[in-house]
């Protein structure tokens, strides 16, 4: 049964009526709306695999409605619903619901955060009996991409059915074939059917592409696949075409599941099947995300931060916001320069397990990655980091240091990489504090410009250039 608007406009209005009075009304929505995505991804999503948003266990609706009444309410509320839920999704600003000087404090906190949960609580405000993907009508598939050879329509209703005769015969036989190509056509296909062939080609596809992968075809084993050898520095750039093709058919293969997840015994598959089904889906995300961080083809959201903000704060009125992590959204060798590389592999490698060898090729591709993409900026820089990191790689894969030496030293590298210049450059040539670059052709005009030399008549304002020091014009 679809939800009535009226239900959700009231329940709103209550929700603003409950804030009246401890804030600016135009920052009720901040609180507002995080409590409606909250109610309204826990009825679709807890508990379902692959869901779009993620619920952590304890981090549910019906968990917070737990937390009425109790005298650390608004603490509890940030600590295990809002917390985990933006960690689980990066979701880096929401809203601080311990927040004494807007929600109250002690008692009028406690009741105003108990009525705001019970406004939401109404039975009749449950989106799990809302009109979900799979139950409309029909849904439209256009040909608008290289990975689609024609375009359809879902038809969940089999409304079709009761035009199979001659309606399909007078529609099809108005249909223009002047424009050269495929001969358009109209096929009635069963949709469980072709969702089956879909799943199955998917997961026979990614089969075939991890053949080549050497026994026992481990994390390790797929690193070295997809990203190639650390020691061999073009490697990882030449075998990109295999991990996008790898990345293409994951996708395709969720896509696939999603199509009939709910109907998987409908089109034909066992219970050992779906069960076959949904760990090998499991295994080739947790693939996916291995080669991924191993190849340093994270999403760096940093490019897009101002034109957001730019967005956010043009068309959206809103408070401060609450910063759940300072780390969120951080390349790996950001994290081991910020964090330690303890931290960094603790949270972003924990999937490997403790492979010490995966662990390291992961760190050593995110380096070469690094290196080839600023190469350009200081050629001179970046070839000598080069060579330092297979001096690293070697002496790791001869086992003539520590795996606690090399930790060390591939992080001081990582550092060195990350910042993107030596540690003894002139604070005039850093490119970190807005200066033009300059490259300099040998190690002494660095160090001629490291120490410049004044002669007197600089001094007395002559306007003569001394001898042997180079003119820097900064930038406006």
């Amino acid at each position: 049964m679809a939800l009535k608007k009226s239900e959700l406009y009231s329940s709103l209005w209550s929700s603003c009526d409950e804030l009246r009075g401890g804030m600016d009304a135009s920052q009720y929505k901040d609180y507002i709306l995080v409590l409606l995505f909250i109610k309204y991804v826990s009825d679709k999503y807890a508990g379902q695999p692959y869901a779009p948003i993620t619920i952590p266990p304890g981090a549910s609706f019906k968990d917070m409605v737990a937390l009425k009444g109790k005298s650390d309410i608004g603490d509890q509320i940030m600590k295990k619903i809002i917390g985990p839920l933006a960690t689980a999704n990066r979701l880096s600003e929401m809203p601080d619901f311990n927040n004494a000087d807007k929600l109250g404090a002690g008692k009028d906190m406690v009741d105003r955060l108990t009525n705001l949960i019970a406004i939401f609580e109404n039975p009749n405000l449950d989106f799990s009996k809302n009109r979900a993907d799979g139950d409309d009508i029909c849904r439209t598939n256009r040909l608008d991409g290289e990975d689609k050879d024609f375009g359809y329509i879902v038809d969940y209703k089999d409304l079709f059915k009761k035009v199979e005769g001659n309606a399909i015969a007078v529609y099809t036989s108005e249909l223009d074939r002047s424009s050269g190509g495929a001969d358009p056509e109209v096929l009635l296909q069963d949709r469980l059917k072709k969702g089956k062939e879909r799943l199955d080609t998917a997961i026979e596809k990614l089969i075939l592409l991890c053949e080549p992968v050497e026994p026992p075809k481990g994390e390790l084993e797929h690193i070295h696949y997809f990203c190639g050898n650390t020691e061999i520095p073009t490697d990882l750039q030449e075998r990109e075409p295999q991990r996008v093709a790898f990345y293409m058919a994951c996708v395709a293969l969720v896509r696939a599941y999603a199509n009939i997840a709910d109907e998987l015994d409908r089109a034909g598959y066992s219970a050992v099947d779906i069960a076959r089904i949904k760990k090998l889906i499991d295994y080739y995300l947790n693939i996916r995300e291995i080669v991924r961080k191993a190849s340093g083809e994270t999403l760096d959201l940093k490019p897009y931060e101002a034109d957001m903000r730019h967005l956010v704060d043009t068309y959206i009125e809103a408070d401060e916001p609450r910063k759940i992590s300072f780390f969120d959204n951080m390349g790996l060798l950001e994290l081991i320069v910020k964090t330690g590389i303890a931290n960094a592999i603790s949270s972003q490698l924990d999937g490997l397990k403790g492979d010490r060898n995966a662990i390291s090729e992961v760190i050593e591709n995110n380096v070469r990655r690094k290196i080839i993409k600023e190469h350009l900026n200081d050629p001179a820089f970046y070839e000598k980091m080069s060579a330092l990191l297979d001096e690293i790689i070697a002496a790791r894969k001869a086992k003539a240091i520590e795996y606690e030496e090399y930790l060390q030293r591939i992080a001081a590298l990582a550092a060195k990489v990350q910042a993107g210049l030596a540690e003894e450059t002139p604070e005039n040539l850093d490119r970190r504090h807005g200066c033009g670059i300059l490259c300099a052709a040998n190690e002494d005009q660095v160090g001629k410009l490291q120490s410049p030399r004044r002669d007197d008549s600089l001094q007395h304002g002559t306007g003569q250039k001394a001898e042997g020091v180079p003119r820097i014009h900064r930038g406006a």
